[in-house]
């Protein structure tokens, strides 16, 4: 550490003001004259704010604000007031200096150069900062005392540093706390190591930008808003801008004496407003009385402090974040004096929490206090609006215009990347492969500056208009792009409005040519419409080009080493190509069969929305069907009964003689049923007993079982878990009309929401299954994949919730629409870039209209009535249940055994049909003979039938493991010419059987009560790295342990049988 020369100035000064310190607190200037000699003139300035500090606490604990309580206020004043701007005023402002170096001063990054480059850009820091500072001292010294000397400002503004070369490439730092910091990071981040990778002369130092970025308030949330009104209800005198601390502060005080100060009515701004007015006059008179000015307008630290001695009351302070910034202490305690013990208590408040968001604050009162006084208070009906309007009335779908042409502007692109030493995921190569007429055209780029390059090719004007797809894009490709290249592109902009992130993913993005925002270029993602990897979609949809999965050992290949890999041209030219051709045969197909462009589908539920609505419905005319859209009072009164499957256990542990049933197509199945359309009638039942007759529709009710040996039918949401419980007490539930069953319940029924009903879905589920059918037969692979994403996506869009949705918006630098979401709460955090674009990540509500959530209630309940029939049915025979999940069953019996059964629910012998029940068993027998006769069609065919016809027409597993939901193994021997071999089933949700496989014996340790883990590696991009300063759009691999062990909470077991029956609630 460099020594101070004693003969400078400023080390005189501070010494000086170090000695005055010293004195005052009685303390030795000998030791602190020896500390300084080791030390630098920054420890010092750093050590002067701590004795300062102790100084003011010497002032308080001695009282010396009795003998001159004028220093004490000026002092209180100086050393807390804060000026903040508001966060409502608009976004960040910065102000960046750029610099163009002269080609006779540009240094190239090289090791030798790292010095002089550190001292070149703090020249170009220091130009930027206060002048006062002395010429003589070395420049980083130069930087830290200017740092110290502006510090005390505290204005929120950071710091940024940006090198570029005359070739484009450039690098530079997140923002940052100071500039110091900000240098030492390019120093040690950028520069030095990229001095050792770097050849002399592949970067020269042409431009140097310093930015200064003052942040507004309202970036970098830690605390949700909706975090915030968990914990605290927030009171808000709006109509006290210049009194608002002395609000907040009586509100805290005297909430427990009057309940109306926590509300948000006239009477209560006029009470508080009273209570503010007494509290600021005896402030006043106080000061008075110690010879002190009265205190004007504004909530500063120090009028804080000053209430904080009056009130005798530790006051807390947070940011417009819910951060805590500061903590205020009074010079002396309220308490409270115990007659009885003589011993003193701080009073039963034991703080008062108050936010300031520019020099407005609020009250921060803890709900759990509230509940201990006024246990019947009600904070719902006080909430803030969720600033989208609410949709007050029902509203009719009506019919989707038709496409007007086919779009046959496709590519498709992909990355190569690597992880450097942080495991951060970093792109060395990029290709695309297009279509010009009917010739495959392919482009790639390689280098650390791959997505570079590849955005100045696509600025040619030849992709104008394109849309461009990469599997998985949306989670990984497009992050890639934006950390990489886009954000810093002088050519390419990004669209916003374009822009739609779901479920941590762009499954749309746009761009456009800055200069020309016509010129556009739309980026989707193949994986949202067809969910499947790569490999197997390009097998399923018998492409050309296939991918080279085992060709390439992505494992081998590091940022160095990359290009002594001739293989990874191909893979990754296949790559693309494959995509390409799965993308054109897909677009093309569906154009032609449903006259739908497949590019202004987002996802594969809306192709389905887009299939049914276009062709299928029906809202006017003779057999109209019109379905309305939801307002938001009856679509939370629907979605408060909608629910997913049933995946119960009913046997844990060992089971013998299993025989696995699953339905074929459940849900498109039961959508053929009667659904809800039409607009709903609110009914009042009055907690009638029944429902009047031809009632269809959604009731709220309380139900009580009466049959408590028959296997639950209602289902109850319990701690996110869904459970089938005996209702011992009455309980109140919201079901689907259909699901009401007197012979298992009675019931209260309170209000209900009716509607028409009708079959208006039928023939899209039929047609759906019948067309998938009929084009696999054709040897048409991409419209038998059509036709299955279409039937099993058709119930999903009718129940999408659009309210509270946890989403990334992009606003852009001229824009203010993120105000919005500001004003009402729901901004959860925020990151400006550079170029003053601000990525936002908001509870949002999307913007979709065409929708109904009780369509998909009445079908998911139609799933779950009829798996309830058949294990009724199931247990009626005699027959015993194992286990169930949404669509399928484990039980002992064999269909064949019970006439009733089979004709009811395998009436075509093998399950083919639609909403039958196959043998899963079967499958996996018959898939077992094709590996054993390597294709031998007739042999194999001989063997199956044998072995079925030995077992009455359905194969069943020998025994299996039942160790939780969705967490079983199933296994059976069989003998084939001569030979031995075993077949299994091995469930384990969570546990990758990529890498190592389960096996029986795994399930028999759980069954043991032992536990088994893997280690996983993920990459990970989390929705947070989207307005992160310094991890955006990051993305990482992570290794993640899992544990895995028998576990079942959702009923009681038995311990000695691994029966399990139902809760009794």
């Amino acid at each position: 550490m460099p020594t101070t020369n004693k003969k400078t100035p400023q080390r005189s000064k501070v010494y000086k003001s170090v000695l005055s310190i010293a004195k005052k607190l009685k303390m030795s200037p000998d030791a602190y004259k020896k500390q300084f000699r080791k030390s630098t003139t920054a420890d010092w300035i750093a050590e002067r704010k701590k004795l300062r500090a102790a100084q003011v606490q010497l002032l308080r604990y001695k009282k010396i604000n009795q003998k001159n309580p004028t220093l004490l206020h000026n002092l209180l004043l100086n050393t807390y007031e804060t000026k903040h701007e508001s966060m409502r005023q608009g976004a960040l402002k910065v102000k960046a200096r750029v610099h163009t170096v002269p080609s006779a001063l540009q240094l190239a990054i090289a090791p030798k150069m790292v010095a002089k480059i550190e001292r070149q850009i703090s020249h170009v820091i220091k130009q930027h900062l206060p002048k006062r500072i002395k010429q003589k001292d070395n420049i980083k010294r130069q930087l830290d005392l200017a740092i110290k000397k502006r510090r005390h400002v505290n204005d929120g503004t950071m710091y940024r540093l940006h090198v570029q070369d005359s070739t484009g490439k450039h690098i530079s730092t997140p923002v940052l706390k100071d500039p110091t910091t900000a240098l030492s990071y390019l120093m040690r981040t950028h520069i030095i190591p990229k001095s050792k990778a770097y050849e002399v002369g592949d970067f020269r130092i042409s431009k140097i930008t310093f930015s200064a970025v003052k942040s507004s308030l309202m970036l970098g949330y830690t605390r949700s808003m909706k975090q915030a009104h968990e914990k605290w209800h927030i009171v808000d005198p709006v109509k006290a801008r210049t009194s608002c601390v002395f609000h907040s502060i009586t509100t805290c005080r005297n909430y427990k004496k009057n309940r109306t100060l926590l509300e948000t009515t006239d009477e209560a701004n006029t009470k508080r407003a009273i209570s503010a007015s007494d509290l600021k006059v005896q402030v006043n008179n106080q000061l008075k009385s110690q010879g002190l000015p009265p205190l004007g307008k504004g909530g500063g630290d120090g009028v804080l402090q000053i209430i904080c001695n009056h009130v005798k009351i530790p006051i807390k302070l947070y940011n417009n974040l819910y951060e805590e910034i500061k903590h205020f202490e009074p010079l002396t305690f309220n308490y409270k004096k115990n007659a009885p013990t003589q011993k003193y208590f701080f009073n039963d408040t034991p703080l008062y929490e108050v936010q300031r968001v520019g020099n407005h604050c609020v009250a921060l009162v803890n709900k759990k206090d509230v509940q201990k006084i006024y246990p019947d208070f009600d904070f719902h009906a006080l909430t803030p609006p969720s600033g989208e309007p609410a949709q007050a009335q029902d509203k009719m779908i009506t019919k989707w215009k038709k496409p007007h042409e086919f779009n046959e502007k496709i590519a498709a692109w992909d990355i190569e990347t690597s992880k450097d030493e942080n495991n951060v995921h970093v792109p060395y190569a990029c290709g695309i492969a297009w279509m010009e007429g009917a010739v495959q055209v392919e482009k790639q780029f390689w280098g650390l500056d791959c997505m570079t390059q590849f955005l100045n090719f696509l600025s040619s004007g030849d992709f104008c208009d394109y849309t461009l797809y990469a599997h998985n894009g949306g989670k990984y490709d497009v992050n890639l792009l934006l950390k990489y290249a886009l954000l810093e592109h002088d050519f390419w902009g990004i669209n916003g409005k374009s822009c739609i992130e779901l479920n941590n993913a762009w499954i749309g993005f746009q761009i456009d040519e800055k200069n020309d925002p016509k010129h556009t270029i739309k980026f989707k993602d193949s994986f949202r419409m067809l969910p499947m990897g790569l490999e197997k979609l390009c097998k399923e949809l018998e492409v050309k080009h296939q991918k080279l999965t085992e060709t390439v050992s992505h494992d081998d290949i590091t940022l160095k080493n990359y290009h002594t890999f001739p293989a990874l041209k191909k893979y990754l030219s296949h790559d693309c190509r494959g995509l390409l051709e799965v993308m054109h045969s897909f677009n093309l197909s569906v154009f032609l069969d449903l006259g739908i462009d497949v590019t202004g589908c987002y996802t594969g539920a809306s192709l389905a929305k887009q299939t049914f609505f276009k062709n299928y419905y029906k809202f006017h005319g003779k057999g109209a069907c019109p379905v309305f859209t939801l307002s938001t009072a009856h679509d939370q009164f629907v979605r408060a009964g909608y629910f997913g499957g049933r995946v119960e256990c009913f046997k844990m542990g060992k089971i013998l003689k299993a025989f696995y049933y699953d339905f074929t197509s459940l849900y498109p199945d039961v959508g053929r049923q009667h659904l809800p359309y039409g607009e709903p009638e609110e009914i009042n039942f009055g907690g009638a007993a029944k429902v009047p007759p031809g009632f269809f529709g959604f009731v709220k009710c309380l139900v009580r079982t009466t049959d408590k040996k028959a296997i639950p039918k209602h289902a109850l949401l319990q701690n996110n878990r869904l459970t089938f419980p005996i209702f011992k007490e009455w309980t109140e539930i919201s079901i689907f009309s259909q699901e009401i069953d007197h012979d298992i319940y009675e019931y209260q029924f309170a209000e209900g929401l009716k509607f028409k009903k009708a079959t208006f879905m039928s023939k899209f589920f039929t047609d759906g299954f019948q067309k998938k059918a009929q084009a696999k037969a054709d040897g048409n692979p991409a419209m038998a994949q059509a036709w299955k994403i279409i039937i099993n996506s058709g119930y999903g869009f009718w129940g999408l919730r659009t309210e509270d949705r946890d989403g990334v918006e992009i606003c852009a630098p001229d824009s203010n629409s993120y105000v919005e979401y500001l004003n009402t709460e729901r901004l959860v955090s925020a990151r400006e870039h550079d170029d003053g674009t601000l990525f936002c990540r908001v509870l949002k509500t999307l913007k979709v209209k065409d929708f109904n959530v009780g369509v998909a209630s009445a079908i998911s309940s139609y799933a779950r009535l009829k798996l309830h029939a058949l294990l009724t049915d199931i247990r009626a025979v005699g027959g015993k249940i194992h286990y169930c999940d949404t669509d399928s069953v484990i039980c002992d019996i064999n269909l064949n055994d019970f006439k009733s059964i089979k004709d009811e629910y395998q009436w075509d012998g093998d399950g083919t049909e639609l909403g039958s029940l196959k043998n899963e068993c079967d499958e996996v027998v018959e898939k077992k003979m094709k590996e054993i006769f390597h294709g031998d069609k007739p042999a194999q065919k001989r063997a199956f039938e044998a072995l079925v016809a030995a077992e009455h027409g359905n194969l069943s597993f020998d025994e299996g493991l039942i160790t939780g939901c969705k967490q079983y193994a199933l296994k059976k021997t069989v003998v084939v010419g001569g030979e031995t071999h075993e077949i299994q089933i091995l469930k384990c949700k969570g546990y990758s059987q990529k890498d190592k496989p389960l096996n029986y014996s795994d399930f028999e340790l759980l069954e043991a009560g032992g536990r088994f883990s893997q280690k996983q590696m993920q990459f990970r991009c989390p929705k947070s790295n989207y307005v992160s300063e310094t991890d955006a759009f990051t993305i990482r691999t992570e290794e993640v342990k899992k544990s895995f062990r028998k576990i079942y909470s959702k009923a009681k077991v038995n311990p000695l049988t691994g029966i399990v029956t139902p809760h009794e609630i």
